[in-house]
C-alpha cells in the first residue's frame, strides 16, 4: 500500500515539476523589439502615419513584435537612415522613398504616381519593391504616408513656368529632373534646412508638402507664394533590417503584411485625408498666396513634372521602368 502511495506521489511531483517548468517558458518569451527612427521629428504630422502603423502592429501582434519609435534626425541623419537599417545600427525606419536613389533607384517611383493606394494595391508593385529591396539588404514594408502631395513654394512671384529659369529651388533627389527641366537650379537640402535657406535667401523656393507647413515647420514665416498644382505623392517608406525581421515568426510576418494592407493603410489614408484641407487652409490663412497659371501653362507644367521624372527612371532602369510606370500612372 505504501509503495502505491509513494508511487502516486512521485508521479504527482514529476507532473508538478514538468508543468512548473513548462509554464514559465511562455511567460519568459519576449516579442522581438524593433528600435525605429523617423526622418523627421517624432511630433511632426508627417510621422503620424508611422505612429498609426506601430500602434496597430503592437496592439494586434504584441506577443510577437514590438515597435518602439526612439527618435528622429537627432538619432540618425535622414539621408543615412537606410544604411543604418541595412547595417543593423537601428532595426527599422520611416524614410522618404526618394532619400536613397544611390542604393536603389527604383524606390523613388513610389512618388511618381497619380493613383491612390487602393489602385496601386491591385498591381504587383508591392511584390516588385519587396524583391528589389531584398537584393540590397532591406525589408520593404510599404508606405507610412498616403494622400499627401507636393507643391512648389517661392518668394519671387512666378507668373509662368518660364519664370523658374535661373531660380534656386531646394529639392531632394527625385525632384532634380523636373527642376532642371524648368531651367531652375536644384539645391539638394534636408527638410530641416528649408527655413534657414529661405530666410537667408540661399534659395528662392522649395518643394514640399503643405502638411505641417504652419504648425510644425513655420515655413509661412519665410514664404510668399505656392504654385497651386499638386505634384506627385509624398511617400515615406517603412524599412526594416532583414536579420531582425527574420526573428519574427514567418507566419506572423505574413499576417503583418496582410494586416497592413487591409487595416493599417486605410487608417493612414483616412487620417491624412481629414488633415489635408485643414493644413492647406491654415497655410493660406497665414498669408501664403496661391498662384495659378493659364490653362495651357498649367497642363504643360504638370506634364513636364511627370515626363521628366519617368524619363529619368526609364533611362536608369530601361527594363523595369516602363512596367512600373504602367502600375503607377493612369
Amino acid at each position: 500500500m505504501r509503495k502505491k502511495v509513494w508511487g502516486f506521489m512521485a508521479i504527482v511531483i514529476m507532473l508538478a515539476f514538468a508543468l512548473g517548468f513548462a509554464a514559465p517558458s511562455k511567460v519568459l518569451a519576449k516579442p522581438v523589439t524593433f528600435k525605429a527612427v523617423a526622418f523627421l521629428p517624432v511630433n511632426n504630422v508627417i510621422i503620424k502615419g508611422f505612429k498609426i502603423f506601430a500602434e496597430k502592429i503592437n496592439q494586434r501582434f504584441g506577443d510577437s513584435i514590438k515597435i518602439e519609435l526612439i527618435g528622429g534626425p537627432e538619432v540618425t541623419p535622414p539621408f543615412q537612415l537606410h544604411e543604418a537599417v541595412r547595417n543593423g545600427v537601428i532595426d527599422m525606419c520611416l524614410t522618404s522613398c526618394g532619400y536613397y536613389p544611390s542604393l536603389l533607384w527604383e524606390a523613388q517611383t513610389a512618388m511618381f504616381t497619380n493613383k491612390n493606394y487602393k489602385e496601386i494595391a491591385q498591381t504587383d508593385y508591392f511584390n516588385i519593391m519587396s524583391k528589389l529591396h531584398k537584393k540590397v539588404g532591406l525589408v520593404w514594408l510599404g508606405a507610412g504616408t498616403f494622400n499627401m502631395v507636393f507643391h512648389l513654394y517661392t518668394n519671387p512671384k512666378i507668373n509662368t513656368p518660364k519664370d523658374f529659369a535661373g531660380k534656386k529651388i531646394r529639392v531632394f533627389p527625385p525632384f532634380i529632373p523636373f527642376i532642371k527641366a524648368l531651367g531652375a537650379v536644384a539645391i539638394n537640402l534636408p527638410m530641416g534646412d528649408i527655413y534657414t535657406a529661405m530666410e537667408r535667401g540661399a534659395v528662392d523656393g522649395f518643394v514640399q508638402v503643405h502638411n505641417g507647413f504652419v504648425k510644425d515647420f513655420h515655413w509661412n514665416e519665410v514664404t510668399k507664394y505656392v504654385i497651386d498644382y499638386p505634384l506627385y505623392q509624398a511617400t515615406a517608406i517603412v524599412l526594416a533590417n532583414p536579420k531582425k525581421w527574420a526573428q519574427v515568426p514567418a507566419g506572423v510576418r505574413k499576417q503583418i503584411i496582410d494586416f497592413k494592407s487591409r487595416v493599417i493603410d486605410p487608417a493612414i489614408y483616412d487620417y491624412y485625408e481629414k488633415e489635408n484641407d485643414k493644413d492647406w487652409q491654415l497655410m493660406i490663412n497665414s498669408g501664403v498666396k496661391p498662384i495659378k497659371f493659364s490653362e495651357a501653362d498649367g497642363k504643360a507644367f504638370l506634364k513636364l513634372a511627370y515626363d521628366s521624372a519617368w524619363d529619368r527612371v526609364i533611362s536608369k532602369s530601361p527594363k523595369l521602368g516602363p512596367k512600373l510606370k504602367k502600375m503607377l500612372v493612369k
